[in-house]
């Protein structure tokens, strides 16, 4: 993957240029001196700031998205121009955009919380389903946004396959009623699909017994 090819101007383009550029002179960079806490400061730190820039890169694809970018090169999708210039498979970009959709509109506060690097990608992407999921005729948008909230207040404590957990039981917390009332429906749609599928078979063998 190669630099940028001009002079950056804006100045999320100038920064990401800068530090691209500082990393790149860690490479050779020993590591013997660095003793087990602060090794593991920096460890933690180091995945908070994949976060970030995790953040930051799906904001700029989002706005990739807004100003077409690719359709010159007569690529489909602006994930499928990413796919091809940055050697990722169309269904990885892909999943990228739709984070990246959903952040820039009603998951803001995954979002704020991922830009903090206080969410891991995991996390947020088991979030924003999570929320997706909600009932659209039983749940409001400011229920939507407690059971964000709710979630995000328990990625400091449980990671993506304990938050998934938590998002299918989110509205038995925060709103009983509605979540009962799902809950209802759930199982009432898996009763009619067990019974739809249920056979019972009697069959003459021929000798008199069946």
């Amino acid at each position: 993957m190669t630099a940028m090819t001009h002079t950056p101007q804006h100045r999320v383009s100038r920064v990401v240029a800068s530090e691209r550029a500082e990393v790149g002179e860690l490479a050779d960079a020993s590591l013997w001196s660095m003793g087990p806490a602060e090794a593991a400061e920096t460890l933690v730190e180091l995945t908070r700031l994949g976060a970030q820039v995790t953040e930051l890169t799906l904001r700029v694809a989002a706005h990739a998205e807004t100003v077409r970018v690719g359709e010159a090169t007569g690529a489909v999708s602006t994930g499928a121009w990413w796919a091809h210039q940055t050697r990722q498979t169309r269904s990885a970009a892909a999943r990228s955009m739709h984070l990246a959709a959903a952040l820039a509109g009603p998951r803001t506060l995954v979002r704020v919380a991922l830009a903090a690097g206080d969410l891991n990608l995991d996390q947020a992407e088991v979030i924003v389903r999570a929320v997706d999921a909600l009932p659209s005729d039983l749940v409001t948008d400011d229920i939507r946004a407690e059971v964000e909230a709710h979630l995000i207040g328990h990625a400091g404590e449980y990671d993506a396959k304990a938050l998934r957990v938590l998002g299918k039981r989110a509205l038995d917390v925060i709103a009983p009623e509605i979540g009962e009332a799902h809950e209802n429906r759930v199982l009432g749609r898996e009763e009619a699909q067990a019974l739809a599928a249920a056979r019972f078979t009697m069959t003459d063998d021929g000798h008199g017994k069946t």
